[in-house]
C-alpha cells in the first residue's frame, strides 16, 4: 500500500488528469520510480529531496507546503521547541525545514502519533 506522501502524490497528479507515464514525462521521474510508489513497493518517504522537487514541479506544487503538510505528518521537534508557543507561519517553516531533511537525508517519516507540546498537551 503506498504511504501518505505516495497518496498525495498519486492524488496531485490525478488532479491534472495526467498517467503516471505522463508525469514521468513532465518530470523527468523514471517511469519504474512512479510505478513504485504508485503500488506501495517503494515509500515517498523514502525519496530524495531531488526527486520529489522534481515532481512537484512538474505538478506546479511545492514540496512543503503542497505535499508534505497537506498530511500533517507528525514530525519529531527538536529539544525546547514548544509548538503551543509558536504562529501558525514558524510552525508551518519549521515543519517543512525538518521534512525536508528527513527527504534530503533519505529517513523514514515517523509513524503518525498524536503531536504533543513540550508539557504533554495534545495539539490541534
Amino acid at each position: 500500500m503506498p504511504d501518505a506522501i505516495a497518496r498525495r502524490l498519486d492524488a496531485m497528479r490525478e488532479e491534472k488528469g495526467w498517467s503516471l507515464s505522463e508525469l514521468a514525462h513532465r518530470s523527468g521521474v523514471k517511469l519504474g520510480v512512479l510505478s513504485a510508489l504508485h503500488r506501495g513497493r517503494r515509500k515517498g518517504s523514502h525519496m530524495k529531496l531531488g526527486v520529489a522537487e522534481q515532481l512537484c514541479h512538474a505538478l506546479g506544487k511545492q514540496v512543503g507546503r503542497d505535499l508534505l503538510l497537506e498530511e500533517q505528518i507528525p514530525w519529531p521537534l527538536p529539544d525546547g521547541v514548544d509548538l503551543g508557543q509558536m504562529s501558525q507561519r514558524e510552525k508551518e517553516d519549521l515543519i517543512i525545514q525538518l521534512a525536508a531533511e528527513f527527504l534530503r537525508r533519505g529517513f523514514q517519516i515517523p509513524p503518525v502519533q498524536t503531536p504533543r507540546s513540550n508539557d504533554g498537551r495534545e495539539i490541534p
